[in-house]
């Protein structure tokens, strides 16, 4: 079985670099005309020399997935490339080599003849540089002999100068010893939680009733598990950052790491946004501590799997491949976690999926984690903690077993990937079978034999259309296991060999089956007018927003001039084919109302160096109760579109914070977005 090099994609990106086979010179006319620049995607027009900008993307790549960078392709103004080529390839070879070779001008050089290759592209001549990830012992990858200044890394389409926290970051990891590995001045056996540690040596001696760490102390114990050193300088000794996070209390946790978090949700149904059921967190009620976390949570996965258990000695084993599966993963999330990023420990239950998210981002490729083998855990300590009580396997053999114990249940693949911009490390375990019976007839009956015969992606595309009404490259891209590339190739043969139909182009493309039919945006949007709303005097808007979604247009005085596509008293648009009211243009709402949203958007309008998070914050109190448009967002908020959508928007999606209005064409420029928690909320009501 073939993995998606770097992992399975949630960005929707072209993902090539050292795995990407030898492309026949046909296909690349058909590449060419669907590339688009992407995180792992850049296009320079570079006629005769190198572009100046090369290197920040060098620098980008490295720190962040790898890349590639194409020289000799104009860009179009519809987002397109057109083959312009290069002069004189060998030259510009040269010259890449020299500088990558100059220490003053870049730290480290990551590439080989290999990595830049000749590309004969309608008759000229294309260059085609493979920058792979860098090591984490050689990040951060800098230019110009300044690493505050010359240290890139990679968002959406752009290398952004990476800031103080993200360089701290990549100097940690440089490390050779492992991060728990760490001694902590002034924290001893009274920063121990004695339930955990006592739960936990009664389980070890259980398995192992004859090992002679039985017989130690806790502290000698401690010392023995990698969770109590002496530092030989000083001669001082006390807890290791392990020691602490496995059976610490929870209060000098967070007196060491102030932004420690762990938290368990469960939900009650597929909506990603629904309501919990069932939550643990950091709430004071319990010790607080990984161990602890890991035997509350593990109960609750598992509580109503419906899978055949084992007995043995008439005690009910987990030895089921699932429950192995769920194991396993816990214990990677909780093992391979970066305790120093501002992240929380999310595990999430739903009854199509198990979720697993951890701060910090792989330390090796996924696709060598999954192929096992190899390993660099980052807390190897924690790591061997649990494999002394029998809750992993060996280090390098985890995520392997994750994969295989899941496909033994014929499920869809598990979903292993990264959020570059957050730190953040994402599996998700998903219920579903693969095939639908009724949607399998469903589609024989449209191609008979036809279909059949179709290999496996193409197979999936099809699935996928007739059960989601749509599909596209991106959506395809979150359920397969193959390159981008054959993605990109797969979309258009289908539809050449009339197994799909296409609406819209270039980036908006996406494909129904025969004779199915999905409105578009612009057909959606079609007749609206942005006439004013003239409302009465005496018009006033109401903080209760189940109320005011409900008020019609008799209970104010509203005079809506456009027919065709209705408003609410707030002026915002009913549309047929959207579920909740639309915000498209702040002349036609109410004046109270757009009062509101000017006063929740201000801190943003008037300053404009926010954090993240308070950017994150504002946009969520916005999007509240209702769809707002990008350019409306733009207008409220004093950014640019473009900007708002590479740096918060899409990674908000991502993260599921913001649900889009029309998830077939999700960078359209009347997208709307609406927060995901208060859509469940409304929906509780």
């Amino acid at each position: 079985m073939r993995y998606l090099k770097k992992g399975y994609s949630i960005d929707n990106k072209w993902v090539v670099g050292e795995a990407l086979e030898m492309t026949k010179e046909k296909d690349w006319n058909e590449l060419i005309a669907e590339l688009r620049e992407s995180s792992e995607i850049e296009c320079k027009k570079s006629k005769k020399d190198l572009p100046k900008d090369v290197w920040e993307t060098y620098s980008a790549f490295a720190n962040t997935y790898g890349g590639t960078i194409f020289l000799g392709l104009t860009e179009l103004k519809d987002g397109s490339f057109e083959v312009s080529g290069v002069v004189d390839a060998a030259a510009i070879k040269k010259r890449l080599f020299d500088s990558l070779n100059n220490s003053e001008k870049v730290s480290v050089n990551l590439l080989t003849d290999s990595n830049v290759e000749e590309l004969d592209i309608e008759g000229k001549v294309v260059l085609r540089i493979t920058v792979p990830k860098a090591h984490r012992k050689v990040k951060p990858v800098y230019i110009n002999n300044n690493p505050k200044l010359g240290c890139y890394v990679r968002h959406h389409e752009g290398d952004y100068r990476a800031d103080e926290e993200a360089l701290q970051r990549m100097w940690a990891e440089k490390g050779h010893e492992p991060r728990d590995a760490q001694f902590l001045l002034n924290y001893d056996l009274n920063d121990i939680d004695q339930d955990t540690l006592k739960r936990y040596r009664q389980i070890f001696q259980t398995r192992q009733p004859e090992h002679k760490f039985n017989s130690l102390d806790d502290k000698e114990f401690l010392r023995k598990l990698g969770g109590w050193k002496r530092d030989r300088n000083s001669g001082e000794e006390g807890l290791t950052l392990a020691g602490l996070l496995m059976f610490g209390d929870g209060t000098s946790i967070k007196e060491y790491l102030a932004h420690y978090h762990l938290d368990y949700i469960e939900r009650e149904d597929a909506d990603k946004s629904s309501r919990y059921v069932d939550r643990l967190t950091l709430d004071g009620s319990w010790s607080g501590n990984l161990y602890d976390f890991y035997l509350k949570v593990y109960r609750k996965l598992t509580t109503d799997i419906k899978v055949r258990f084992n007995l043995e000695s008439d005690e009910r084993k987990d030895t089921t491949p699932v429950h192995e599966a769920i194991r396993e993963a816990l214990v990677n999330t909780l093992a391979h976690a970066d305790f120093a990023c501002h992240k929380a420990i999310t595990i999430v239950k739903r009854p199509d999926m198990f979720g697993f998210r951890n701060p910090g981002l792989m330390r090796i490729p996924i696709t060598k984690a999954i192929e096992g083998g190899e390993s660099d855990c980052r807390n190897s300590a924690i790591h061997d903690m649990f494999r002394m009580v029998g809750l992993s396997e060996r280090l390098g053999s985890g995520v392997n077993s994750i994969f295989s114990n899941w496909s033994s249940q014929h499920w869809q693949l598990p979903k292993l990937y990264e959020l570059v911009e957050t730190e953040q490390t994402l599996l998700e375990l998903r219920m579903i079978d693969l095939v639908d019976p009724q949607v399998l007839g469903h589609l024989i009956s449209l191609f008979g034999e036809k279909f059949n015969q179709l290999g496996q992606l193409d197979r999936t595309i099809l699935i996928t259309a007739a059960t989601e009404k749509w599909v596209n490259h991106e959506r395809v891209m979150q359920l397969t296991s193959e390159h981008s590339r054959e993605v990109t190739l797969a979309l258009p043969r289908l539809e050449r060999n009339g197994f799909l139909q296409s609406t819209g182009s270039q980036k908006e493309k996406f494909y129904t089956l025969p004779g199915s039919k999905v409105s578009t945006v612009d057909e959606i949007f079609s007749g609206v007018s942005n006439t004013s709303t003239t409302f009465g005097a005496s018009s006033e808007y109401s903080d209760n927003t189940s109320e005011a979604k409900n008020i019609s247009s008799d209970d104010k005085a509203v005079s809506i001039q456009d027919k065709q596509k209705p408003r609410d008293a707030l002026g915002r648009l009913i549309l047929e084919d959207v579920e909740y009211p639309f915000i498209d243009d702040l002349r036609t709402l109410e004046p109270t109302f757009k009062g509101k949203l000017e006063n929740l958007a201000s801190e943003s309008k008037n300053n404009k160096r926010l954090s993240k998070e308070v950017m994150q914050s504002i946009i969520l109190s916005v999007c509240s109760e209702h769809y707002v448009s990008r350019p409306v967002l733009s207008e409220l908020l004093s950014r640019s579109s473009d900007a708002l959508r590479q740096s918060y928007l899409t990674s908000m999606v991502r993260d599921g914070v913001l649900s889009y209005a029309f998830p077939q064409q999700p960078t359209h420029e009347k997208q709307g977005y609406i927060s995901s928690t208060s859509l469940s909320e409304q929906k509780s009501e």
